[in-house]
């Protein structure tokens, strides 16, 4: 259910499935899926094993030449919210202790002893939920919020942030926490490949996300048909030799390559946003943290042909805090953001610019390969540095080639 491994931090999150498993009936509403994700098991090794392939430069996993990255509509089909959903906002200057009160619907004089060190101590939560005083909506609400820690702001210490309660109030209204969550997850993959400790953000989500891509899980089988809902994602057979190791992991997926799902249909997005204020990228809020992804390299996601990745146009954006004017500003930017019909059109790219970042794609490969064989299993370029026409011949051979495989 998490990446914690620590002794407390599994009795913590026994005693969360002993309340949820003893509250059956409680009202879980549109977030259902965090209740039915309680037993889900991450192998972290299969994370770690495809962390080898993560570019924190461009956001992207690198696999051989193909690129691939999780984004705002497709985090929003996992969470079970509706890609036009209004955006929610952080403001680090609300009172989190009266907000805190409001959800579980008591008395703010009744949180204040769960806040210690800075912030909210799950332990001190769920003890108070699982008092005898204590109504269904407390119950329900403070699995919940555990949930939303544990298993979406994954941050290694059960004394969480406080954000993580601003957070939830923002999903219980009906507004979309997608690029909250996806800003914690690529910042705290960037992390993880700086040397990092643990996953942070959501590892469960990028579990899911890397299985759909590499056709390693299958729908579930019904009386009624194939069933590829995000609540039984865990339920659905995952058709795959496990093993046990990151580095098998790496070989696994380095031969993967030309097995690639790039167009999901069960996920029935119907556009996808293609840049915030008028960049090349989509700049994304996280709890404290901004954050970026680049949807033009990753065309193929969106059902559009792409057959060159598409250089930057301008610099890439490195992580600002977050202040009540900056998160203001990001929501005005998503209002106005660019969007695109899913599948609708393909988008032009010019032969230079494609010629130019195939070159520095294959030079980062190269680096790489020779570094660890395992990296990549096949590659165009064995004869030396090519010309710039014979990169874009090679890469598109390349990408022909995987058309057909697939």
């Amino acid at each position: 259910m998490s990446a914690y491994t620590s002794d407390a931090t599994r009795a913590f999150l026994q005693s969360l499935l002993e309340v949820m498993d003893s509250d059956l009936s409680l009202n879980w509403g549109e977030w259902s899926m965090l209740f039915h994700w309680r037993r889900a098991e991450v192998d972290f090794d299969f994370l770690l094993g495809a962390l080898h392939f993560w570019d924190p430069a461009d956001h992207v996993f690198r696999f051989g030449l193909d690129e691939m990255c999780p984004t705002y509509e497709e985090f929003s089909w996992f969470l079970g919210q509706r890609e036009d959903l209004p955006q929610g906002v952080i403001t680090p200057s609300v009172g989190t202790r009266q907000v805190l009160a409001d959800l579980l619907s008591v008395d703010v004089s009744r949180v204040r002893y769960m806040f210690a060190h800075g912030g909210l101590d799950l332990r001190r939560l769920l003890h108070f939920t699982r008092g005898a005083a204590v109504g269904s909506t407390t119950r329900t609400m403070g699995a919940m919020i555990c949930c939303f820690a544990t298993l979406l702001f994954v941050s290694g210490d059960l004394v969480i942030d406080t954000a993580i309660i601003l957070a939830v109030r923002q999903a219980l209204w009906g507004r979309s926490i997608a690029t909250m969550v996806l800003a914690e997850t690529l910042n705290g993959l960037d992390a993880m490949a700086a040397g990092g400790e643990f996953f942070r953000g959501a590892p469960i989500l990028v579990y899911m996300w890397l299985l759909e891509r590499h056709r390693f899980v299958r729908g579930l089988q019904t009386r009624i048909g194939v069933l590829h809902s995000p609540g039984l994602f865990f339920r659905r057979s995952i058709p795959y030799s496990f093993t046990r190791i990151p580095e098998g992991w790496v070989r696994v997926l380095s031969e993967n390559t030309g097995y690639i799902r790039w167009y999901v249909p069960w996920w029935h997005l119907r556009s996808v946003v293609l840049s915030t204020g008028g960049q090349n990228y989509v700049r994304i809020q996280g709890l404290h943290q901004t954050s970026f992804y680049i949807p033009s390299r990753v065309l193929r996601q969106f059902n559009v042909p792409q057959s060159i990745v598409p250089a930057p146009r301008n610099f890439l954006p490195d992580p600002i805090e977050v202040d009540v004017g900056l998160s203001l500003r990001l929501a005005a930017m998503w209002q106005e953001r660019l969007t695109h019909s899913y599948g609708s059109t393909e988008l032009g790219i010019t032969q230079p610019m494609a010629a130019a970042v195939v070159r520095s794609i294959w030079v980062r490969v190269r680096d790489r390969v020779l570094a660890d064989p395992y990296q990549m299993a096949w590659s165009p370029f064995r004869d030396g540095d090519p010309t710039d026409d014979a990169v874009i011949r090679a890469y598109q051979d390349f990408d022909r080639a995987r058309i057909e495989r697939s």
